[in-house]
C-alpha cells in the first residue's frame, strides 16, 4: 500500500495462468464523510464490524450508516 497515495496494487495469476492486475484505492472515514456530506447525506452512525463494535482505525471493516438530508 503506497502510504501517500492509499492505493494497494496488487498481481495475481489466476488457475489458468493469466494475470490478473487490480488497483484498489483505500477510503479513510474523513475522505468518506466529504464525499457524503459533498451529496447532501449526513453519517448517523458509524461501526467497525457487523456486530455494531466502534469504529477504530485497526477496525477490519468500516461500516457506515448514513442518510440523505432534508
Amino acid at each position: 500500500i503506497d502510504p501517500i497515495t492509499l492505493h494497494w496494487k496488487l498481481e495475481r495469476r489466476t488457475d489458468s495462468g493469466n494475470k490478473i492486475k487490480s488497483d484498489i484505492r483505500l477510503y479513510t472515514l474523513p475522505d468518506i464523510k466529504c464525499m457524503l456530506e459533498n451529496l447532501n447525506f449526513k453519517i448517523d452512525r458509524v461501526f467497525g464490524s457487523f456486530s455494531g463494535k466502534p469504529y477504530a482505525i485497526n477496525s477490519k471493516r468500516l461500516i457506515i450508516l448514513a442518510q440523505k438530508k432534508g
